[in-house]
């Protein structure tokens, strides 16, 4: 009885909360279209077209193809490249600070009306392996970069060139207007985060910790906007992911006489 009784309980409460709930009302400004050129999409695609795989076995890794890309990126963002403090991590990641109108010394968080603490925007440059036996099923080949039927294909292409290079083009056309940031912008590029991260984003957090720098935000890759995905709705739906999932691996073995 006691036990129901707490379940009753607590039903009512989640019911009355939900009932309760009402949307934030927020005062959105007016959206601007953002016209991606042709330019920009040879850009992308130049990048899909370097194999930057992280493998599970490290030994299989191959340092060329991320140096090709790191070069890349310093050809075709110069204002980037040359207007914030860039740094390389551990080799192959890349961390950028884009000084804002409200910077201080560490970009910690300090007092006062013109203090503000910097954001992090991250994505990561490496990729996952294709199975050799998998090439006939792609529509064009996985490293191709090919632009067709209103799409550019490739690995990569979502997980997470795009993030890096949405990125840097919009950093680089805000730089050529002059634009400064009200509060500091850091931007990091990891470059083995299929495999966990543990060279690239984690010796990245790891130094900016050893800095005090303190976010007030970090926007990563984060979800897609899905057509048809979740039911009952026929427009089209942005997944908003606001955390990062952990995982566990287990091996299990049993060794016990066999029988029914």
């Amino acid at each position: 009885f006691l036990l129901l009784t707490m379940l009753a309980v607590l039903c009512g409460v989640l019911l009355f909360n939900t009932l309760m709930l009402r949307p934030i009302e927020i005062d959105l400004q007016e959206k601007h279209e953002c016209n991606i050129n042709d330019s920009a999409l040879i850009r992308f695609a130049e990048a899909i077209r370097i194999p930057t795989i992280s493998y599970d076995d490290s030994t299989r890794f191959d340092s060329v193809p991320f140096l090709r890309l790191m070069e890349l990126l310093t050809l075709h963002y110069p204002l980037m490249n040359n207007l914030t403090e860039k740094e390389v991590v551990n080799g192959y990641g890349l961390l950028f600070r884009w000084k804002g109108k409200s910077a201080t010394p560490t970009d910690g968080h300090q007092k006062g009306e013109n203090s503000k603490k910097p954001v992090l925007l991250l994505a990561h440059t490496d990729v996952v392996p294709v199975e050799e036996e998998t090439i006939s099923q792609w529509t064009h080949l996985p490293f191709s970069g090919k632009i067709a039927d209103g799409f550019l294909w490739g690995r990569g292409s979502l997980d997470d060139k795009v993030g890096v290079i949405a990125i840097c083009e919009a950093v680089e056309k805000l730089l050529t207007e002059a634009f400064v940031p009200e509060q500091t912008v850091y931007i990091a590029f990891g470059f083995d985060e299929e495999i966990g991260g543990k060279r690239g984003a984690q010796q990245i957090a790891k130094l900016l910790n050893e800095r005090g720098v303190k976010a007030e935000f970090v926007l990563d890759e984060g979800m897609a906007v899905t057509e048809g995905v979740v039911p009952g709705i026929e427009k089209d739906v942005a997944l908003i992911g606001i955390a990062e999932k952990g995982y566990l691996s287990l091996e299990l073995s049993v060794n016990i006489k066999g029988g029914h």
